[in-house]
């Protein structure tokens, strides 16, 4: 099943079909699960959802639910088991739910396969958005299982996750991806929430994928290609009000999540540059750092630059603990600007910085006797190598 609204037009051409004669119509509804029949409802009111649960057969449901200004989340009364997907959209301050309102919409949903909760809430609202949430601190908590749930995803205050999965268990769930919208991310309840997930309980991650801008970092943690197993999780952290504060707050966020790294032996920095570059000095390494375990570091060629010099910067006695399992670093063979093309003119362009030497950092590895090897190559011979690399271990 798929969050995405574009998949699903398929899902129209059954409905005409059936409209076509009688026989098509019972040809269809005699083998529902085979044809993978669905009732797709999307709209901003819980009216639009009534009128198809009352044209058409009980097929599994999924549903895009955008939550507009003063909605109350009517929705939530009609629900019923056949849903197998729910995206709640762009929640408003106007349409608060509390989480154990949610909770309680949430607890018959045995068949619910796809979950989306996201929220819109503007910078000057999130202290009354803190405030709502007191407001609802007394209400009676409720307990919600989820057999079915394989995917969940979460773009708001972290708070609020944490009293929503508190309330919640997900044993199948396979995707989880959360993106934080504040910086002050608290993660105890979100941890037991994925302890108590069979998958992310038992994962072995061992890829890990870094993407940076200027007001968003991202990190997605992956098993090994190939060995049929399609769990993923997602975490990004936003901060619009310094030019990549993100980073470091990504790197505590990971300081408290440390356990889900430990088997992570291959990690991918890439991402696009905005107009303005990262500024100097910014602290790569504390988000580097937290991955103890890796063996392979890959650096795309916008941020190979920048990488390279953190590295070669680390202070003599640091150089040997800092990735103590670095083997190898990969930089794309085509590096950034010469020193004739990074003139003033080029600051503020969306190109790469040249890579500089690095070999004090790997003389240094080599006498500590953790020696690193530097790699420049295209992309297929990267992947070649690094399959047969993992395949093999």
């Amino acid at each position: 099943m798929t969050t995405d609204r574009g998949d699903t037009d398929h899902m129209w051409y059954w409905q005409d079909l059936v409209q076509v004669c009688e026989r098509w119509q019972q040809i269809i509804y005699s083998s529902p699960q085979y044809l993978d029949l669905h009732l797709h409802c999307s709209g901003s009111t819980s009216s639009q959802f009534r009128e198809i649960r009352d044209r058409w057969p009980a097929f599994p449901l999924i549903l895009y639910y955008w939550i507009g200004e003063d909605d109350t989340y009517g929705v939530q009364e009609d629900i019923n088991t056949a849903l197998i997907s729910l995206q709640l959209e762009h929640i408003p301050l106007s349409s608060y739910i509390s989480p154990q309102a949610m909770v309680q919409s949430l607890a018959g949903l045995t068949k619910l396969e796809t979950l989306g909760i996201s929220f819109f809430i503007l910078s000057h609202e999130v202290n009354d958005f803190h405030q709502k949430m007191e407001k609802h601190l007394r209400e009676a908590s409720n307990h919600a299982v989820l057999p079915a749930l394989t995917v969940f995803r979460f773009d708001g205050i972290s708070r609020y996750l944490e009293d929503l999965v508190a309330q919640i268990d997900a044993p199948r769930l396979d995707v989880l991806a959360i993106d934080y919208d504040d910086q002050g991310v608290q993660t105890r309840q979100l941890s037991q929430f994925i302890d108590r997930t069979v998958n992310f309980k038992s994962a072995q991650f061992r890829r890990a994928e870094l993407t940076c801008d200027s007001s968003e970092t991202k990190v997605e943690l992956y098993h090994v290609p190939g060995e049929g197993d399609t769990t993923c999780l997602s975490l990004s952290i936003s901060d619009f009000r310094s030019r990549y504060s993100s980073l470091s707050h990504m790197a505590n966020l990971l300081g408290r999540l440390v356990a889900f790294l430990s088997n992570v032996d291959y990690v991918f920095v890439t991402g696009l540059l905005s107009v303005e570059r990262p500024p100097e000095g910014l602290d790569w390494l504390s988000l580097l750092r937290q991955f103890s375990a890796v063996e392979v570091l890959r650096v795309r060629k916008w941020f190979a630059g920048y990488v390279a010099s953190a590295l070669e910067a680390t202070s003599e006695e640091m150089v040997p603990a800092l990735l103590p399992a670095l083997q190898e670093i990969w930089l794309d063979a085509e590096g950034g600007l010469s020193a004739e093309e990074d003139t003033e003119d080029n600051q503020h362009e969306d190109k790469p910085v040249p890579v500089v030497s690095i070999e004090r950092f790997v003389s240094l590895r080599q006498l500590s006797g953790r020696p690193v090897t530097i790699v420049k190559s295209h992309d297929d011979e990267f992947v070649a190598r690094l399959n047969a690399r993992q395949s093999g271990a």
